[in-house]
């Protein structure tokens, strides 16, 4: 569990309550700000995806709250965090741990009180200097899985700057995967910020053969300390980070508003509509949910029958195809990845990689990812849905660029197979 160090002294909640007028229900952001004030709990905004990792300060709980998972969650405990007086008079710094986290402006003039503004609409206003936030560390845990990865490979946590640079601070924090299925937890310390990056080397189990792999692989991840006490590794994880570096460096975008995106924008590539998942380092291969299956179906899709250096190149091509646009537009891997998914259905072998994820024990069920596999090669090829009324047809694969492919496919009972 962490510990946030962001709760106000007394003198804070003073201002607050003296910056605006106490009649209106929410106050103004700055444009580049990231944190809000509400007069109540009944004045919060809805928490939903679009404001995932925002922070409101609640003048009538003297509380920070953050959204995550849809809820308004309180953050800090303990009076850690002051006051400093702007030399102009316009306000006050809130600093926390030495880490300037936000300003709030008096108003119009340096104005306080019910007359308090900011110039443009009568509103006192906060203004978040960084998204740094100091953190103690007192421990994370999570699994680390391509399949997972052996006992005694090790994960390391390295501190971020803030949350709009995303750069590596100084501090890491190191520890080892304790057993088979790939758990770690890691202690620390203080952290300049919320914000850390995870890395994992190591060997790790096929989901394809179910044997461990003949080499180590490394997967990378990103979370948010405020939201997240434990954190999982997975290939998701690892696609993302070049992508969400882009969007908050050079696009602007904050962390958690990147994260989402770029989520998105890896299950789009695999025709796979991600509304209502959770964050990429929640998902477990071995999990129940829609996520998981949709997580265990893109593993083995990139897995194939290839060797850990073939996945290697192929996950390094997809993450920097993917970090400027947000688009996998390398055909030619989409026919490969289409092809083998299309011979893995039909010849029957998606029930032997279940089998073999079961066999690991992992969890007392394997997500059904089996119709994600099936849509991707189906979506690729053009295929339209199997019924009652194209039943007998036969087709030719419709993959743009493959007129010599001579594959032919029938629709049967309720399902294509090679005619």
């Amino acid at each position: 569990m962490q510990k946030i160090a962001l709760s106000l002294v007394c003198g804070i909640v003073t201002l607050l309550v003296a910056c605006g007028d106490t009649n209106e229900t929410t106050n103004n952001i700055l444009e580049d700000g990231t944190l809000d004030l509400v007069v109540d709990l009944d004045s919060l905004p809805e928490c939903t995806t679009d404001n995932e990792g925002a922070y409101v300060w609640v003048k009538s709980e003297n509380e920070l709250r953050v959204c995550s998972e849809e809820e308004w969650t309180i953050i800090g405990s303990g009076a850690s965090c002051s006051t400093e007086a702007l030399q102009d008079g316009s306000g006050m710094k809130i600093v926390c741990n030495g880490d300037s986290i936000g300003v709030v402006l008096n108003g119009k003039d340096g104005s306080d009180g019910k007359n308090g503004a900011n110039g443009k609409d009568l509103k006192d206003t906060a203004a978040a200097d960084s998204e740094a936030v100091a953190t103690s560390l007192d421990s994370i845990t999570g699994y680390s899985q391509k399949g997972p990865f052996l006992k005694g490979t090790p994960v390391s946590v390295r501190g971020l700057e803030n949350g709009r640079t995303l750069t590596q601070s100084n501090i890491t924090y190191e520890g080892k995967i304790g057993s088979d299925d790939g758990e770690f937890k890691l202690r620390g310390g203080m952290l300049k910020s919320q914000y850390v990056s995870l890395t994992a080397t190591g060997f790790y189990k096929n989901e394809v053969t179910g044997e461990n792999s003949e080499s180590q692989i490394t997967l990378n991840a990103l979370t948010d300390l405020t939201t997240h006490t434990s954190a999982n590794l997975n290939l998701l994880t690892h696609l993302e980070y070049d992508r969400v570096y882009h969007l908050v460096k050079n696009m602007g975008e904050r962390f958690a508003t990147a994260k989402k995106q770029a989520q998105k924008e890896i299950f789009a590539a695999f025709h796979i509509n991600s509304a209502g998942f959770k964050n990429s380092e929640d998902l477990n291969i071995a999990g129940s949910s829609e996520a998981d299956a949709a997580l265990l179906a893109v593993s083995i899709m990139m897995q194939r029958d290839g060797s850990v250096s073939q996945l290697s190149d192929f996950i390094t091509g997809f993450a920097a195809n993917l970090e400027k646009d947000g688009t996998w537009d390398d055909e030619s891997m989409r026919k490969v990845i289409a092809d083998w998914a299309m011979n893995a259905d039909l010849d029957g072998r998606l029930s032997d990689f279940r089998a073999n994820v079961k066999s690991w024990k992992l969890s007392d069920s394997v997500p059904a990812f089996e119709k994600y596999v099936t849509r991707f090669w189906q979506t690729e090829f053009k295929l339209d849905g199997c019924t009652e009324a194209n039943d007998g047809v036969v087709v030719a694969k419709g993959v743009p660029n493959n007129d010599d492919d001579k594959d032919r496919l029938i629709c049967d009972a309720g399902a294509w197979r090679l005619a």
